[in-house]
């Protein structure tokens, strides 16, 4: 679930650049999942926008879920988190990290290692 979950991820960093409807990073990240075979366990958003707000919205109002159409614009910047909750093995998996739109493709915000680490 851990490498499926972190190819969605970075599928969908690959994809986002100025112009994309919002709605395209999820169909990508949610076509990886599926194929894995765990769609039904992918039950929500693969991201948002990030920003500083105040009650109720919080930031940007962006949303990568379903068919939202508005795109994506430079200096924008955006949590990228596909989930896959409650899966075959009743554990669910959600990395996340951060991106900033630019035009030709995003910059990655995130700093720490994407490996899984066992204890």
């Amino acid at each position: 679930i851990f490498d499926v979950v972190r190819r969605a991820g970075d599928a969908m960093i690959a994809t986002i650049r100025d112009g994309v409807p919002a709605s395209h990073p999820h169909r990508t990240a949610r076509k990886i999942i599926s194929e894995a075979g765990l769609g039904q366990y992918q039950i929500h958003t693969s991201g948002y926008g990030l920003a500083a707000g105040f009650p109720p919205s919080w930031g940007e109002s962006i949303s990568m879920f379903g068919e939202t159409e508005e795109p994506l614009r430079t200096g924008m910047v955006l949590t990228i988190e596909p989930p896959v909750f409650n899966g075959p093995e009743g554990i669910g998996v959600r990395l996340i990290d951060n991106v900033i739109v630019g035009a030709t493709g995003a910059e990655l915000l995130s700093t720490f290692s994407r490996d899984l680490i066992e204890a």
